[in-house]
């Protein structure tokens, strides 16, 4: 074939034909070296054809020798080569070009012997595609919240209320202490916060402690009507200061004490020394009879106690009351919270003696006042 001919094959025609004469190296080539090879192969096989012809017509021109017989080597067939054998051999040749490949990508592979530990960087994002409102208490006085809402949430909202009617972002805060199932109609009360445009996150200021919150973000109109995009979880806001329950009594059982006892290392004492015995004994009784909680030895000298038929009573006073919700009232001078309905409950200690309960009541607008006083007075009688 010519040079001509061999341009007008495509480069798999040209591969394949390669393939069949055997040309090493014919995966890598391009068009115009596969046609070299192939002018190359083809010129070859041309030489060694008129060179054989050449030895041929020399070969009858010698002359026969009648007296000497010589006997002609046996013909040597070339070896078959198998398809298998063909694809394997072509491996290893395509191998010879892909050596500074496989290198390269070892090179790339290696591990670093320093012991520096490389680390990966990983970018949290900043948004992810959900409608969602999150609280998290501060402290006492302040709630934190952040928020995420997809643009198409805004849209739908949007569309709904009316493209002409102008919108506030807004941020409703709902006390909901104690109301069971998150009911929002049943709040104690709430108040909104605008919040700028493209504004996640906000310090909520509810100055309440010991109280439950939840929230909505929303839209509210001119009119004050709101319409809610995602709601929050329930927070509740830490107590300020020590805790008002003074009447607890808590007491350790006799197992729980001598577990203590025996870690402390009480149980070696006595095995080696009687003075030790002796002090810690003394110490004992130290603590009994220096003030130290009743309670926590209420158990201690439990069987030197007469058992017989016994009586212990006690009281309590109860005071309730109601008035407007909104108004402000104070018992014994000091503020008392409303409930929804304006009602009102106290628990009190009634030790012997006199005990007087002022109440005053004043209205939101500070123009009217209620006052009522209860007297209580109490003795104990104790016989035999």
């Amino acid at each position: 074939m010519g040079k001509k001919e061999l341009e007008k094959l495509k480069r798999e025609e040209l591969l394949q034909l390669a393939k069949e004469k055997n040309i090493k190296g014919r995966s890598k080539m391009k068009k115009a070296e596969l046609i070299k090879a192939l002018l190359r192969f083809f010129s070859g096989r041309k030489k060694v054809k008129k060179q054989t012809a050449v030895k041929k017509r020399a070969v009858r021109k010698q002359p026969r020798r009648g007296l000497i017989s010589r006997r002609k080597p046996p013909k040597v067939e070339p070896q078959k080569v198998t398809e298998t054998a063909s694809l394997e051999k072509e491996r290893v040749e395509a191998t010879k070009y892909e050596a500074g490949k496989v290198s390269e990508e070892y090179q790339s592979q290696e591990v670093s012997t320093t012991g520096v530990m490389v680390e990966e960087k990983v970018e949290i994002p900043h948004k992810y595609g959900e409608d969602r409102l999150t609280l998290l208490a501060r402290d006492p006085w302040w709630i934190f919240a952040y928020w995420e809402v997809t643009p198409h949430t805004w849209e739908n909202c949007r569309n709904q209320v009316g493209a002409h009617v102008t919108l506030k972002e807004v941020l409703r805060i709902y006390d909901i202490t104690d109301i069971p199932e998150l009911n929002i109609s049943r709040a104690h009360s709430f108040f909104d916060i605008e919040i700028t445009p493209f504004a996640d996150n906000w310090y909520i200021n509810v100055g309440q402690p010991g109280r439950s919150f939840c929230a909505e973000l929303g839209l509210r109109t001119p009119e004050g009507k709101f319409y809610p995009l995602v709601r929050s979880n329930i927070v509740r806001t830490p107590r300020y200061g020590m805790s008002d329950r003074t009447d607890e009594e808590w007491m350790i059982s006799e197992e729980e004490y001598w577990r203590m006892f025996g870690v402390s290392g009480g149980y070696g004492i006595g095995k080696g020394s009687l003075e030790m015995q002796e002090m810690f004994k003394k110490r004992f009784e130290e603590l009994v009879s220096s003030g130290f909680p009743g309670s926590f030895f209420s158990w201690m000298h439990r069987e030197e106690v007469p058992r017989g038929f016994w009586l212990v009573a006690d009281a309590e006073l109860i005071v309730y009351g109601a008035t407007e919700p909104t108004a402000k009232v104070t018992v014994q001078g000091k503020p008392v919270k409303l409930r929804a309905d304006g009602s009102f409950s106290l628990r009190f200690a009634l030790p012997d003696g006199v005990q007087e309960i002022p109440i005053q009541a004043v209205s939101e607008d500070r123009g009217d006042t209620r006052s009522i006083k209860i007297t209580v007075e109490r003795n104990t009688h104790k016989g035999e």
